[in-house]
């Protein structure tokens, strides 16, 4: 018999809060009751959070890595059903990626292997990015490095897509403990393109803004 925890498991076996176990329950519901039922079968979550800002709210998923491609592969439909369960709140998807320090003398000592580029603080933060906007493709990026040492980075998405997220005018703010993320979508899309501006502070606060403007 399947239980309201069947769809999450959290890592050191911990148990899952009231909120991730509604989440939990939602896929649940929709293996047992849908067309999605063999999509969702052997997919789970490992957390899940709701997030409110500017009176706003939103819910985070935390999925494993090895099975993101298949969240993403039914993201489309499987958010446009949690949303409807969860009263119109905007529903995200991201991977749970874990990031390596630098390494120092004294952890190179201890460490043989060489720290994996997809455990750096940048390239978590860039699939990070990806997953964020997802199913929209990112098609350029450019960066911007100020005298105060702060990045401003523009990435352009692809316009072609613009129609997967224009009903995302909400304001979403997500924190975890590595960085703060902030994204606008604006109500005006009578534009040719639109572009994500990234301002990276220290390392440690990261705010993404989503501007769409006309492309001069």
């Amino acid at each position: 018999m399947f239980t309201a925890n069947a769809k999450i498991i959290k890592s050191g076996g911990a148990e899952p809060d009231a909120f991730e176990a509604s989440i939990s329950q939602a896929l649940l519901e929709l293996e047992m009751n849908s067309d999605l039922k063999s999509q969702l079968r052997e997919l789970y979550i490992t957390k899940a959070r709701e997030i409110e800002t500017n009176n706003k709210k939103c819910i985070i998923i935390y999925v494993p890595m090895p099975k993101l491609k298949a969240f993403q592969k039914i993201q489309t439909r499987l958010v446009r059903e949690l949303e409807k369960k969860f009263s119109g709140k905007h529903v995200m998807f991201v991977g749970e990626r874990k990031i390596l320090p630098k390494p120092t003398r004294k952890t190179r000592t201890k460490n043989k292997q060489k720290r994996p580029r997809s455990r750096t603080l940048t390239a978590v933060y860039d699939a990070l990015l990806e997953d964020l906007v997802y199913p929209v493709e990112i098609v350029g990026k450019r960066i911007r490095i100020k005298l105060d040492g702060t990045q401003l980075i523009k990435v352009h998405l692809d316009k072609n897509e613009q129609t997967n997220i224009e009903h995302k005018v909400n304001t979403f703010l997500m924190y975890n403990e590595y960085f703060y993320i902030f994204l606008y979508f604006f109500e005006h899309f009578n534009i040719s393109n639109f572009i994500f501006i990234c301002v990276t502070i220290e390392c440690k606060l990261v705010i993404f803004t989503f501007y769409y403007f006309l492309l001069m």
